[in-house]
């Protein structure tokens, strides 16, 4: 082969400059598909060390503050507390978190439905009851509704003269 013939096999697969080159594979790395399903640990479950197993708050979300609407307020949702704390990615300068749980949220019909799944799961729960607010009745007529001056004390003749 002449000092300017290239082929596929000097430039890698993806026509990188780095020659491609196969890595034998180690005893560690193979996955043994053969062993039995009572040895494997499924994948839903968590360590059994207390520091492992995430807690979760249910609640009812409040409505927007930019909307008038109560919509998707009647849902009960379940999310996972923080774990670990947040911190600033030093490239970037983002905000990162080890903890992945906390872009979950599950949601639910209701309250029982959410309790019992976190039951199952064997995970710490908070219930946080949602605050009813108050409606109270309104009128446009009452804007405009004219209101009486309140009463000026009334004086008598003889009171105001001093004698």
């Amino acid at each position: 082969m002449s000092a300017f013939a290239k082929t596929e096999r000097d430039f890698g697969p993806c026509g990188q400059g780095a020659p491609a080159r196969s890595v034998p594979a180690r005893n560690a790395d193979l996955i043994d598909l053969g062993q039995e399903r009572s040895k494997r640990r499924p994948s839903s479950q968590f360590s059994a060390s207390p520091a492992q197993i995430p807690a979760v708050r249910i609640y009812r979300p409040a409505r927007s503050v930019m909307q008038a609407g109560r919509a998707r307020t009647k849902k009960w949702v379940l999310e996972f507390e923080p774990r670990w704390a947040t911190g600033i990615e030093p490239l970037m300068g983002w905000t990162s978190s080890r903890d992945t749980l906390q872009q979950v949220k599950l949601i639910f019909p209701n309250k029982e439905r959410a309790v019992a799944f976190a039951e199952r799961r064997g995970w710490p729960y908070t219930v946080i009851e949602p605050h009813e607010p108050r409606i109270r009745p309104k009128s446009y007529a009452d804007k405009c509704r004219w209101q009486y001056p309140p009463a000026a004390p009334t004086v008598e003749k003889g009171q105001a003269r001093g004698r």
